[in-house]
């Protein structure tokens, strides 16, 4: 598999908005721009730590903007999840396992914002939230 010279950037900040931490994330999908591996989709898992979906946990991610990219398509959910790319996303662990895919027109950076709850699941295994593009196969692409 050739890699793409796909980097990733991530900006933290805390903040107390619904309890939790907010990330502004960015990520400078240029590279991805007219690459023979597209159509390229973005995908957001959430899994519950306790493994038995107590829905105490939630992600919410908003303002996305694409850098003259956008969304494109339906997404295709799984779980506790709801949105789409053009608005906002809201993933909760109400069920063991949550899943989000929604094609993408990559433009120069994708950015927006990631609002996570941080309550603690009984048991001592934390809630785990995956971010990825995906090729044109649907499989994670590398990045650095």
């Amino acid at each position: 598999m050739k890699t793409i010279g796909l980097s990733v950037l991530v900006l933290l900040t805390l903040g107390a908005a619904r309890a939790g931490t907010i990330f502004n994330v960015t990520l400078n999908t240029g590279p991805l721009i007219g690459h023979p591996a597209g159509p390229f989709s973005i995908a957001f898992e959430f899994a519950d730590g306790s493994g038995i979906g107590d829905g105490n946990n939630a992600v919410f991610m908003s303002n996305f903007t694409f850098g003259a990219g956008g969304p494109s398509g339906v997404p295709l959910t799984f779980g506790s999840v709801g949105g789409d790319l053009s608005s906002a996303v809201v993933m909760t662990d109400a069920s063991p396992v949550s899943i989000f895919v929604q094609s993408f027109t990559p433009g120069s950076t994708l950015t927006f914002l990631l609002d996570m709850t941080t309550d603690v699941d009984a048991g001592g295994t934390p809630d785990e939230f995956i971010m990825s593009i995906l090729d044109n196969t649907l499989t994670p692409i590398p990045t650095t």
